[in-house]
């Protein structure tokens, strides 16, 4: 009755204000407030206590960012996909187009200077001066401008493979080759496949055409797509060709792995 009768002596004029110990616990809830009834003014700056008062997730529209916790140890901040908050991320840059820079270079310097193999760091490049890194050959020879198919419609050949420090399960490669007769059609009639647990797995990749050479006329240079190969340390390619004969005849000048 304490409560009901603070409250009727309220109302009458007894008392001048409502004190705590006039209201019940969790009694006032937020749907019982009046819209604007408590404004900034009401409230003291010493009032919220952001250790206590503030919970969950702040938005970033209200000056917080949007987590209630850290990422991994070594994660960034960073913007998620949609572009509608933050998110703790890897911020690590994508090296892939540079890496194919990088061998395509490789690739046409090799060349130039009459070099074969050449291992360089996450990227390993065979141009068929000799065919000292080569194996597992089926109908194909070194011939003049490179390594083709010797008389028959179908071939393929690999590389012996290259150990590296760690191992990898993903890889990309980008070929160097001639049209000397006809037009090859890539993935079809040109095919490559990479291996990161020497030869045991291989995936093929989807080969794109990206542009000409430069150390001599009619060289293309096709790059590939980056694709998940079975985790290992021995790293290696495979050639195959298909629909060779007289009106058709492809020679492939150079093969770079990136890991």
């Amino acid at each position: 009755m304490g409560n009901a009768r603070n409250l009727a002596d309220l109302l009458s004029g007894g008392d001048s204000q409502l004190t705590a110990a006039d209201i019940d616990d969790n009694s006032i809830t937020a749907d019982k407030l009046a819209n604007s009834a408590v404004t900034n003014a009401k409230i003291s700056n010493s009032t919220i206590d952001a250790t206590t008062k503030l919970t969950g997730a702040i938005p970033i529209a209200n000056g917080g960012h949007g987590l209630t916790g850290f990422g991994s140890s070594g994660s960034a901040l960073i913007v998620n996909d949609a572009g509608t908050a933050f998110e703790f991320g890897a911020a690590a840059a994508d090296l892939t187009p540079l890496q194919k820079d990088i061998a395509i270079l490789n690739l046409t310097d090799n060349i130039a200077q009459s070099r074969g193999y050449h291992n360089l760091s996450s990227i390993v490049t065979d141009t068929f001066e000799n065919t000292n890194n080569t194996g597992n050959n089926t109908n194909v020879t070194l011939q003049t401008g490179g390594m083709a198919v010797d008389g028959t419609a179908t071939g393929s050949f690999q590389s012996t493979s290259t150990t590296i420090t760690n191992a990898v399960t993903e890889m990309s490669c980008v070929i160097l080759y001639k049209d000397t007769t006809g037009t090859a059609t890539l993935n079809t009639d040109l095919k490559v496949s990479l291996s990161a647990d020497n030869g045991s797995n291989f995936t093929q990749v989807t080969l794109t055409a990206a542009g000409t050479g430069t150390v001599s006329t009619g060289q293309i240079t096709a790059v590939s797509n980056k694709v998940t190969v079975t985790s290992g340390t021995q790293v290696r390619y495979k050639v195959e060709y298909a629909n060779q004969g007289g009106s058709k005849s492809t020679r492939v000048q150079g093969v770079t792995i990136i890991y």
